[in-house]
């Protein structure tokens, strides 16, 4: 059985001096996917951001915020 959740998704790209700062940020209802301790309402939120040489490798990756839906098997 697969559930689908309707959400949103978002990029930025920032530069920090010689690092180049690349953000994808998912959002979605929480009346239709919550993890354990999150809120029963309103927006949640997850957030991965890579941190990337001037040559485009990546040198750290940083995730955050709530449990985002497509981690569930």
């Amino acid at each position: 059985m697969v559930a689908r959740i309707s959400g949103c998704c978002r990029t930025a790209v920032r530069r920090r001096g010689r690092v180049i700062v690349v953000s994808f940020v998912e959002a979605w209802n929480a009346r239709a996917f919550r993890g354990q301790g999150a809120p029963e309402r309103g927006t949640l939120t997850h957030t991965w951001r890579f941190f990337e040489s001037s040559r485009a490798r990546i040198r750290r990756e940083v995730t955050f915020g709530d449990f985002p839906p497509q981690w569930v098997r």
